[in-house]
């Protein structure tokens, strides 16, 4: 018959107890006749130990949440993850279970990786919304009115064109009439844009123009009638939408942005 577990003298010196646990003795020891507080039969450690997997995984998914509510068409992956790690934090919170702090921790920080991951989904989807960036004509030119009133489309001053070119996004959709000379129009810009430098008046001489702009007419590719009869060199009356800015490659090379206007109505005025 095996011998029961408790503590027992040690062979070689009997006033230290050993415990035997049943099956071996184990090295944990008191000495004789010690308060009954050390005669606790001591657990082995794997018996003591409160499981910790619940808060090691919600540790791991929060962590992992964190990370992804940053990156744009993965945070939206983030609200099942923080979700996931919520629960197994309660859960071993609820169960007892070890790690109570990362448990804790977990339950903290979740809430912040799922706010973070709301606003950069909204952010993501106002910025797929917005179409494609400045630099893309057609993304933003739209049809032109069927008809033009050019009562809607008033003179500029010279320094409301200087704030327009300074800063064509603030003003997309403003209708406008500024004077032109065609400076680029060729197999490079494409059969419905022209590269001009523009003026809030007319001009005597053409060099005075001085403001570099992109105009684009009909479906910014191919089909624009109110441009057959442009050619570089031009000087026009254009009634005009600001459409932004767009990039184009220089003819010394590089690149350049600058102002995107919409033609709605040309006219000759060499």
């Amino acid at each position: 018959m095996a011998m029961p577990a408790g503590w027992f003298p040690q062979a070689d010196n009997p006033n230290i107890l050993r415990w035997w646990d049943g099956q071996r003795w184990t090295e944990h020891t008191r000495p004789q006749g010690a308060p009954t507080w050390l005669g606790r039969s001591p657990l082995p450690s794997s018996v003591g130990k409160r499981p910790q997997g619940m808060a090691i995984a919600a540790g791991i998914l929060i962590t992992v949440a964190l990370i992804t509510a940053f990156i744009p068409f993965l945070s939206f992956l983030t609200w099942i993850i923080v979700l996931l790690g919520m629960i197994f934090a309660i859960i071993a919170l609820t169960k007892r279970q070890g790690l109570r702090g990362l448990s804790i921790t977990s339950l903290c920080v979740g809430p912040i990786a799922f706010i973070i991951a709301v606003i950069v989904s909204i952010s993501t989807i106002a910025m797929m919304s917005d179409g494609p960036a400045a630099g893309s004509a057609d993304a933003r030119i739209g049809d032109a009115p069927v008809t033009v009133d050019p009562n809607s489309y008033p003179g500029l001053s010279e320094r409301e064109l200087a704030l327009l070119i300074k800063d064509p996004e603030d003003h997309v959709g403003d209708h406008f009439t500024v004077y032109s000379v065609v400076t680029q129009f060729d197999a490079a810009t494409g059969e419905c844009n022209f590269r001009a430098n523009v003026a809030h008046d007319r001009l005597e001489e053409t060099w005075n123009y001085d403001e570099n702009v992109m105009f684009v007419a009909g479906d910014a590719e191919e089909t624009c009638p109110e441009l057959d009869n442009v050619v570089e060199g031009d000087v026009v009356k254009v009634l005009a939408t600001a459409s932004g800015s767009m990039d184009y490659a220089t003819q010394i090379g590089g690149n350049t942005t600058v102002p995107l206007f919409r033609v709605d109505q040309i006219q000759i005025r060499n």
